[in-house]
């Protein structure tokens, strides 16, 4: 079952990386409210990283930040298939910059 996550509308100091893995942990046993605390807590860092990334697009892409955070969600859980197994934050931090660089990629072909 996919819970598309409810983001939190203020900045929330990320918690230490125990913590994240903890969650990460509980969220790979199917713990939903696990996945739910992850998300909505990462959220303001996965935004900071894709302003980052558009900030160093072409100004005549037409992406915002929150709107590419939206796509890396769905493309990382899908919801015909299992949710994704991370060892740790950095494992899911460094995942996720992978897929923002190739949904980039996709998104630039695509447009031509």
């Amino acid at each position: 079952m996919m819970i598309f996550p409810v983001f939190l509308p203020v900045e929330v100091p990320l918690p230490d990386k125990s913590t994240v893995t903890k969650w990460l942990e509980e969220a790979k046993k199917g713990n939903p409210d696990a996945a739910q605390k992850l998300w909505s807590v990462v959220y303001q860092e996965v935004r900071q990283m894709a302003a980052g990334k558009l900030s160093k697009e072409r100004q005549t892409a037409n992406l915002q930040a929150t709107t590419l955070v939206s796509e890396i969600y769905l493309r990382m859980w899908p919801k015909d298939k299992e949710p994704p197994n991370f060892e740790d934050s950095r494992h899911l931090f460094g995942s996720i910059a992978r897929v923002m660089e190739q949904y980039l990629i996709d998104y630039a072909r695509a447009r031509g």
